[in-house]
C-alpha cells in the first residue's frame, strides 16, 4: 500500500484514517486476492469482495499491494468514506459516483441523498443477489459467440501465481462425474474431425512439451506401473475392444469425410478390387504382401537372440511374436527385456543381435 500517493490524493482527517484501519484491519486476514472467494471462507467469516485500496479511476492498479479481500458491510463502508476523503471537487465527484453504482440506484435522489442504503442491508442483498446469479446461471448453455467475446477480453491477461494455485487445489484428483460410453467417445470424434489446428501450433506445444518440459523428463516407470502396463496390453479383451474400433463402420477409409479426399478413379478402383477380389486391394494380394513382409524375407525385420533359464538359445529373425507363442511366452515381457527395462522375463533372456556391415 503507497501510503505517500494516499496522502497525495487524500485529506488527512477522521475519514481517511478511519478507512486506512479497516484496510489495514483486512490485510491482517491474509485472505487469498482470487476473483471469487472459496465456499470455505464465505461459510467462515462471510461474503467477501475484492476492494482496491486506491480505485482505478484515480490511478490506482490491479497489483497485489493495492487489493484486499473486504467484508461485505466493509466494503461498502470504505466506499462511503473515499466520498468523504476527496481533496478536489474532481475526485469527489468520481468517488460518490462509485459509491452511488455500489448501492444499485442511479437516480437523481439517490446522488443527493446517497445514505439511504445501509451497510447491513447492502451486505445482505450483495449475498442474496450472488447466490440468485449463481441458480440462474447452473447448466446454462453459453453460445459461440459469448464464448469468443470472453475468450478475445481475456486473451494476453496473465493469471496470478495466487489464481494458478487456487485454480489448482480446484481441480487437482477431481473426476469426471460420468462413465464415458461409446455414444460419448463418438460424438467427441465427431467434433474434432476435420478441425485443422492453426499453423505453428504443433510446434508451440512441442516446444513446451520436449525436454525439461515434459512432465516425465528425468523420469522412469516403476516397476509395479510397468507389469500393470504389461498386464493390460495383454489382456485378450482389450486387445478385441481395440480391434473393434477400426473395424467394420470404424474403418477410418470408410468414412465419409476421408473418402471425400479420394480422386473419385482412386474409390471405383478400391470397391471394383474389393467386390472381385482382385489387384492390389484384394484379400489374396493383401495375404501375398503380409507373406512376403514378414519373418526373414523383411528387409528391416530385426534379429533376436533369446536365451530360456535352462541356458538354451534361440535366434530369432523377424518372427519374434510367434516364438512367444510357441513357448507360451507374452511378447509384451520379452519387449521389456529387450528394451532393457527389466533383466529377464519369467527367467528369459533377450537381446538385438546388431546386422553385420
Amino acid at each position: 500500500m503507497d501510503e505517500q500517493k494516499l496522502a497525495n490524493i487524500f485529506l488527512d482527517n477522521k475519514y481517511t484514517r478511519c478507512y486506512l484501519s479497516i484496510v489495514s484491519k483486512a490485510k491482517k486476514r491474509n485472505l487469498p486476492i482470487a476473483r471469487k472467494a472459496s465456499k470455505k471462507i464465505t461459510e467462515t467469516i462471510g461474503f467477501t469482495e475484492v476492494h482496491h485500496i486506491i480505485p482505478k479511476s484515480l490511478g490506482g492498479s490491479d497489483n497485489k499491494d493495492n487489493l484486499v479481500r473486504l467484508l461485505a458491510k466493509e466494503h461498502y463502508i470504505c466506499h462511503l468514506l473515499l466520498t468523504k476523503m476527496s481533496q478536489d471537487k474532481t475526485t469527489k465527484q468520481k468517488m460518490v459516483a462509485a459509491f452511488v453504482m455500489m448501492s444499485g440506484d442511479n437516480s437523481k435522489s439517490a446522488r443527493i441523498n446517497f445514505r439511504k442504503l445501509n451497510s447491513k442491508l447492502y451486505s445482505k442483498v450483495r449475498q442474496e443477489y450472488c447466490e440468485y446469479l449463481s441458480i440462474k446461471n447452473k447448466g446454462k448453455i453459453v453460445s459461440k459467440e459469448t464464448r469468443k467475446k470472453l475468450s478475445e477480453h481475456r486473451k494476453g491477461v496473465p493469471l496470478s501465481q495466487e489464481t494458478k494455485d487456487a485454480l489448482s487445489k480446484i481441480f487437482k484428483g477431481r473426476k469426471i462425474p460420468y462413465e464415458i460410453t461409446p455414444e460419448i467417445r463418438e460424438k467427441m470424434s465427431k467434433a474434432q474431425r476435420g478441425k485443422k489446428m492453426p499453423e505453428g501450433f504443433k510446434k508451440k506445444i512441442s516446444d513446451i512439451v520436449s525436454g525439461e518440459g515434459n512432465p516425465f523428463y528425468g523420469k522412469k516407470h516403476s516397476k509395479e506401473s510397468l507389469d500393470k502396463m504389461m498386464a493390460y496390453h495383454t489382456n485378450t479383451e482389450v486387445r478385441k475392444q481395440k480391434s473393434l474400433r477400426v473395424s467394420g463402420s470404424n474403418n477410418p477409409s470408410k468414412r465419409p469425410e476421408v473418402r471425400k479426399k479420394m480422386s473419385e478413379s482412386m474409390k471405383k478402383k478400391m470397391d471394383y478390387e474389393r467386390k472381385m477380389g482382385t489387384g492390389y486391394f484384394s484379400e489374396e494380394a493383401h495375404l501375398k504382401r503380409k507373406e512376403n513382409q514378414t519373418g526373414s524375407k523383411n528387409g528391416n525385420a530385426k534379429t533376436v537372440k533369446i536365451t530360456s533359464p535352462n541356458g538354451q538359445e534361440y535366434i530369432i529373425t523377424g518372427n519374434t511374436l510367434n516364438f512367444c507363442v510357441s513357448m507360451s511366452l507374452t511378447y509384451w515381457g520379452i519387449l521389456q527385456v529387450l528394451k532393457k527395462r527389466k533383466e529377464t522375463y519369467k527367467g528369459w533372456k533377450a537381446e538385438y543381435i546388431p546386422k553385420s556391415v
